[in-house]
């Protein structure tokens, strides 16, 4: 395991430095819900973490392998400094900010790309490094939030991947991108770096986003990534209902061939909203989301409040349009729009921008983006056709969404993607994906 690290980090107008030191965890100072520790209802940016292991489980499969073509997961930290005032991973896991922090350990990545690039595979998760899957960095934590500027734990895992040439997304809303080590680390290498925003007002996205990068500073210095030839995208994620002018605004402000890609998802209201997220987003809904998403006919699905297709479409149309208009690609987050969104590579764009690398296609939504690219008019798929794992993909999902049969979770993916397939596992379809699209099939061979 090596060293354990505790890190205390000090309220901002504390003149006093990081402490770093090799005793044993526990948390520093006072209570993590003391006054001096909160802000709109959220523990603030500088709030207490504590470094106090490595972080084992860094890399994975994610959940998100049922729909998504980039569904290998890497984050350096387990739990983020932001406060932004929707956060998923508190809102849905309830890790995120109140968990003690750990560090991945970019050696072990390295070992393990080594070893998979010998041919020595032996799980799932090293056949989708060897299929060279596109990674995505930043998936529950921030890579670049504050304290990466000391631990420094993303910025090696990034020269691991630049080293290997591996393709990677980056998403992050820190302030340290615009640092010239990171940039050196971004330039050459074989990624699309996604800057995230909440797509709202800059009155708004103050009071949610705390703690990030503002997008005045992101216009202001995005010149510097294209100077290096880095590939740049813009998330408006989430995008605030009633604020989407603003949204369009942003896009409008963008300079001149200095963004490539732009993707934009609504706002998902986990059943726990009311108590995880921050005041200034619950203020902006009338004191209860749940109840405003409710008043305006969304959906439960699964354990989020989805607004109308119909309210969501014609918006992010507008959003689309614009990009097109500046030569911009664009991704239809919501999950429901994916099929929408430009290139094969879901949202993110990544198989038009990333090199030697191979989104992953066997499953639901990759099979009708395959069979509409052929110009088919019946929807079938062909497992000799399409890569996939064939080693244990069960190790991946939680309790809730494997399959069992005898009381054994199904290890097969051919299993899974044969469950989707007839509706029978999640709710991600064949008719999930077709309903809102324009792509009409004679029929979906089951």
């Amino acid at each position: 395991m090596g060293d354990i690290w505790q890190t205390r980090l000090f309220p901002s107008h504390s003149k006093e430095s990081d402490i770093l030191s090799y005793k044993s965890c526990l948390v520093y100072g006072h209570s993590r819900n003391s006054p001096e520790h909160m802000h709109d209802g959220q523990p603030s940016l500088h709030s207490i973490l504590v470094l106090s292991r490595m972080y084992k489980h860094f890399l994975s499969v994610s959940s998100q392998i049922s729909f998504c073509s980039a569904p290998v997961r890497l984050d350096s930290y387990n739990a983020c400094q932001f406060s932004c005032g929707y956060c998923y991973a508190r809102a849905r896991t309830g890790s995120g900010r109140e968990a003690k922090l750990a560090a991945a350990d970019a050696s072990t990545l390295e070992m393990r790309l080594h070893r998979v690039n010998n041919g020595i595979i032996n799980s799932a998760l090293d056949e989708f490094l060897q299929h060279r899957t596109p990674i995505q960095f930043g998936g529950m934590s921030d890579p670049l939030m504050p304290i990466e500027a000391k631990i420094r734990s993303t910025l090696k895992i990034m020269q691991v991947l630049k080293d290997d040439g591996y393709p990677y997304l980056l998403s992050t809303k820190g302030k340290l991108l615009f640092e010239d080590i990171y940039i050196d680390a971004l330039s050459n290498a074989n990624t699309l770096v996604r800057v995230s925003f909440a797509g709202c007002s800059e009155e708004l996205r103050r009071r949610v986003d705390r703690g990030a990068l503002s997008y005045e500073t992101f216009l202001s210095l995005i010149g510097r990534l294209r100077d290096r030839q880095i590939k740049v995208g813009l998330r408006l994620q989430p995008l605030i209902p009633g604020q989407e002018q603003h949204a369009a605004e942003m896009i409008m402000q963008l300079p001149v061939g200095c963004v490539d890609h732009v993707s934009a998802e609504y706002l998902k209201v986990p059943v726990s909203a009311d108590k995880k997220f921050g005041d200034a987003l619950l203020n902006y809904f009338d004191g209860s989301v749940i109840t405003w998403y409710r008043d305006n006919s969304s959906s439960l699905v699964g354990n989020e409040y989805v607004l109308p297709a119909g309210y969501r479409r014609p918006h992010l149309k507008v959003l689309r349009d614009i990009c097109t208009s500046k030569g911009i690609t664009f991704g239809y987050a919501d999950n429901d729009f994916l099929i929408l969104s430009d290139g094969d590579g879901c949202c993110s764009g990544s198989d038009i921008y990333l090199k030697n690398s191979n989104i992953f296609r066997a499953n639901t939504l990759g099979i009708l983006r395959n069979n509409i690219s052929k110009g088919n008019d019946l929807f079938e798929f062909d497992t000799k056709e399409l890569w996939y794992p064939k080693k244990n993909i069960s190790q991946y999902l939680n309790s809730k969404t494997r399959i069992y049969r005898d009381e054994q979770p199904v290890k097969d993916w051919q299993d899974y993607l044969a469950a989707s397939w007839q509706g029978e596992w999640g709710q991600y379809s064949p008719d999930y994906f077709l309903k809102h699209s324009e792509f009409q099939a004679s029929g979906i061979q089951r």
